[in-house]
């Protein structure tokens, strides 16, 4: 028995419908960009402010270095010099819970404050207060 072609095209297409597709695998382009990111991803440095706990993630490698020395840290103010390679164990978020758990480990694991900036505010104060008992010492003073 013949079936007619509208039929038979019918039956073609449920039989095609339960037939699965074949698994799609990436383009070779769509491929090698994968990689190109992930290879990206693994060479861009993380900076940690150590006032704040802020994360500066560079866009592209060496990134941060060739900010501006006047760059700021958005979160609190501190100079870039204020940042510190940070090599996080999982994914932190750049919000007031994560910034303050890391603010506070920073300050558990040694302080990073330069001593030399410790002296010279030292050595100012103290050569303002000689200056100003010398002001002091000279307006008293009858001649």
């Amino acid at each position: 028995r013949i079936m007619p072609a509208a039929t038979a095209l019918s039956l073609r297409s449920v039989r095609s419908m339960r037939t699965p597709a074949p698994a799609s695998r990436p383009s070779p382009r769509r491929a090698a960009a994968t990689v190109a990111r992930a290879a990206t991803a693994a060479t861009k440095q993380k900076y940690v402010c150590v006032d704040c706990g802020y994360i500066y993630t560079e866009r592209k490698p060496g990134d941060f270095k060739n900010l501006p020395n006047d760059y700021k840290c958005p979160a609190c103010t501190s100079t870039k010099r204020r940042f510190k390679p940070y090599k996080e164990p999982k994914k932190g978020p750049n919000n007031a819970r994560a910034m303050a758990n890391r603010q506070q480990e920073i300050s558990e694991n040694g302080s990073d404050i330069n001593p030399a900036l410790i002296i010279g505010f030292l050595a100012i104060a103290a050569a303002g207060a000689f200056g100003l008992f010398n002001a002091l010492d000279a307006a008293t003073t009858v001649q």
